[in-house]
């Protein structure tokens, strides 16, 4: 895929806005790390966890993208279903990412202190 056709799809908006987010709750939880006096070691995990977790951000909008066929948005819920699939693997898939980033967090603040 060339870069223009990148920026025609949602895969330029969603890398975008994903870091623009992530920059900004780094820097929220920065911000409150001394205030609150919470560990230091929070702000890091919270940028390994977002810097983990942008290539599968971006894989799975890529994912989305070139299985996505419906370009037009007037098409009618009952055909929108009948396309669909039930969602099961997507969901597990996110839910075991986040179990993962999770553990992995839980990991680097008690275990390898």
């Amino acid at each position: 895929m060339t870069f223009t056709e990148l920026k025609k799809r949602a895969i330029f908006k969603v890398g975008v806005a994903y870091l623009a987010g992530s920059w900004l709750v780094i820097q929220v939880i920065g911000t409150l790390t001394p205030i609150m006096d919470w560990p230091g070691i929070l702000v890091r995990g919270f940028a390994f966890m977002l810097i983990t977790g942008y290539p599968f951000v971006m894989l799975m909008t890529l994912a989305y993208e070139v299985t996505h066929t419906t370009k037009d948005w007037m098409v009618t819920e009952a055909a929108n279903q009948e396309q669909a699939g039930s969602g099961k693997i997507f969901y597990g898939v996110v839910i075991g990412m986040v179990v993962l980033a999770i553990s992995v967090m839980l990991v680097d603040i008690f275990v390898l202190v």
